[in-house]
């Protein structure tokens, strides 16, 4: 059982996933379960790639759920690619398979190892707690169910989900003075279970800017060693090796806008905001990328024309001809269009090829760690680098356009946070540098 995890961390085009297919292509007498964040990674790059005979999990007449058809390929044996999110959901049957059959687990990219949880109010916390139906472990904040009840195995019933999470040891609490009335005196957080990780004969995280990360500080709490993942060769190469290649625009007419998600939530309206960060996304766009299919913008889902899932009457960033984008694709030698896809690209999406011929990305998110995963880490002596959780996102980010690919890209970054995190990393500054004199671009 796995109790030291492996770090592969090298910068972003250091050829991390072909070095890791010619391990595994090289070590067939082992089995993998090679895990991405994306479709289109496990569903084609893997299996296309490998001379061992990947399996994507599918849904068919035989399998009804991914899952199970997950559970049929782990009890047969099988080499696995799979998603991230099929991953996380694996049963404990899963993970005695994995355990059973010595299965080396590849992690591409971080996994989203917590999640904030809200269902239930801080006087729920109290009120159960008083009761006498949780009990809160101080030394990691776990949250453990003690109080029978036959009324709680009804799905319908208030606090059916929580005792499950209880007795799968996935609810944690942060710190908190159970004799405060206020409500915000506690977070909860969700985690992932321990022995998902445990269960594997080895597991290599495949990253960039891992120490100081999310995943880094839980593997800390949770007791576990990290070493580096010496088996393949990565070519060596520094942000600096990038420079020629990147025209980086810096913040402009947005200095009162610092685009964290408490003011795209709280303060950004039509006209205190939303309307000058779309004038940039649109003059930037205008100006380096021409074109709608070469650009690429970010900003949070929910204030975003095209993907935004709000109401009708919510104010959204509308960048007129940047919203979307026809999509051609070579079919028989000839392009064909093929439908049109949006120009907007989640803020934390990594580890994909498929906008690899953007050449603008436009940038106009200040990222954070989420609130209740930050507080409850620090709480209990492991505290996230804020800096280098914002400075990884945004370069994995900036990654998928074509610089990639070793091509010219321009990046521009609306938050001034973000293009000074961002600019120190180019010049191979520490990332609080504030002598801007040192810049070289």
């Amino acid at each position: 059982m796995a109790k030291t995890i492996e770090v592969l961390d090298a910068i972003m085009s250091a050829g991390k996933t072909t070095a890791i297919i010619d391990w595994m292509d090289n070590n067939p007498q082992e089995k993998f379960i090679y895990v991405s964040p994306n479709l289109s990674e496990v569903d084609v790059r893997i299996p296309t790639s490998t001379k061992l005979d990947f399996v994507s999990p599918k849904v068919d007449e035989y399998n009804p759920t991914k899952l199970e058809h997950l559970n049929q390929l782990l009890l047969e044996g099988r080499h696995i690619c799979c998603t991230h999110k099929l991953y996380l959901s694996m049963t404990t049957y899963s993970m005695d398979l994995i355990e059973s059959r010595g299965y080396t687990v590849i992690l591409d990219e971080e996994i989203n190892v917590m999640q904030s949880y809200k269902d239930y109010s801080f006087k729920d916390v109290k009120w159960l707690l008083k009761e006498g139906y949780i009990h809160h472990n101080l030394t990691d904040g776990s949250v453990e169910w003690v109080k029978d009840d036959e009324l709680l195995n009804s799905a319908d019933h208030r606090y059916f989900y929580c005792k499950n999470l209880c007795d799968k040891k996935a609810l944690y609490l942060t710190r908190f003075d159970k004799d405060s009335e206020k409500a915000k005196q506690v977070m909860m957080v969700t985690q992932i279970p321990i022995r998902l990780l445990e269960c594997a004969k080895r597991v290599v995280v495949v990253s960039y800017l891992f120490k100081g990360s999310v995943l880094d500080k839980f593997l800390q709490l949770k007791g576990f060693k990290t070493k580096p993942f010496t088996d393949v060769y990565v070519v060596k190469k520094s942000p600096k090796d990038f420079k020629h290649l990147l025209t980086v625009v810096p913040p402009e007419d947005l200095d009162d806008c610092n685009l964290t998600s408490y003011w795209w939530t709280h303060k950004a309206t039509e006209n205190k905001g939303l309307l000058r960060v779309q004038n940039y996304i649109l003059r930037n766009a205008r100006k380096y990328g021409g074109d709608a299919k070469y650009v690429c913008w970010t900003a949070p889902k929910e204030r975003s024309k095209g993907v935004s899932t709000a109401s009708k009457k919510a104010k959204l960033i509308d960048p007129i001809g940047y919203v979307y984008s026809k999509e051609y694709e070579i079919i028989d030698g000839e392009e064909v269009y093929v439908g049109k896809k949006p120009c907007w690209l989640s803020a934390h999406t990594r580890a994909t090829n498929d906008y690899a011929h953007k050449k603008v990305m436009i940038h106009c998110y200040n990222r954070y760690p989420l609130q209740d995963v930050a507080s409850y880490l620090q709480d209990y002596g492991h505290k996230i680098d804020d800096d280098v959780f914002a400075l990884s996102e945004l370069v994995q980010w900036c990654w998928r356009g074509q610089v990639r690919s070793s091509l010219p890209m321009t990046i521009c970054i609306g938050s001034k946070r973000m293009y000074e995190l961002f600019m120190n990393w180019l010049n191979e500054l520490p990332l609080n540098n504030k002598d801007y004199s040192k810049w070289e671009n």
